[in-house]
């Protein structure tokens, strides 16, 4: 199945295009969620087929057990191992019914502000009560062949308050392990 899906995309996806977006749809099966990120837990498909700032959906139904849903948006924060990678959990609401909507979204300085105005925009036009269940961020800022401005070594700090605290330690009790 893998195979198939890379060679559908490599006939699908001309020269310069990659995917920006996956949804994964409410009748999708588990199957097709591992077989999605593991092409896009590889490095060379990753480069070849998505693009950097990607965008992945998938909504749950509180009567279902659907776990493996959350899993698969959250391969892509560990997979999309950057700072701004976060996903989140949406839960919207109605009298009658209620479903909740998961999100991935890497590249994106402004999430929380990206996922306020479109939750405010889902309420206006359906009629819906949004609820921000979760947030998870991703990796946290890396700047490659970082040199730091300014180094700090032990003598820089004063250390007598710990060392007058550690000194006045009194035992309490003792374990003797044979």
């Amino acid at each position: 199945c893998e195979r198939e899906i890379l060679e559908l995309l490599t006939s699908e996806l001309g020269e310069d295009d990659a995917i920006s977006l996956v949804i994964l749809d409410q009748n999708a099966p588990f199957e097709m969620a591992q077989i999605v990120n593991k092409i896009a837990s590889k490095p060379y498909n990753r480069a070849e087929y998505f693009m950097d700032d990607l965008m992945a959906l998938a909504p749950f139904h509180k009567n279902k057990d659907e776990q493996w849903r959350r899993v698969f948006l959250d391969k892509f924060r560990f997979i999309y191992y950057k700072q701004y990678a976060f996903r989140a959990e949406v839960l919207f609401n109605s009298t009658e019914s209620s479903m909740e909507l998961g999100s991935f979204l890497s590249g994106s300085e402004h999430f929380l502000l990206e996922l306020e105005a479109t939750n405010q925009k889902i309420e206006d036009r359906t009629g819906l009560v949004s609820e921000l269940r979760q947030v998870h961020a991703g990796a946290g800022g890396f700047t490659e062949d970082f040199v730091p401005s300014q180094f700090a070594l032990p003598g820089d700090y004063d250390q007598r308050g710990p060392l007058e605290q550690w000194m006045s330690q009194q035992p309490t009790g003792l374990q003797t392990i044979l």
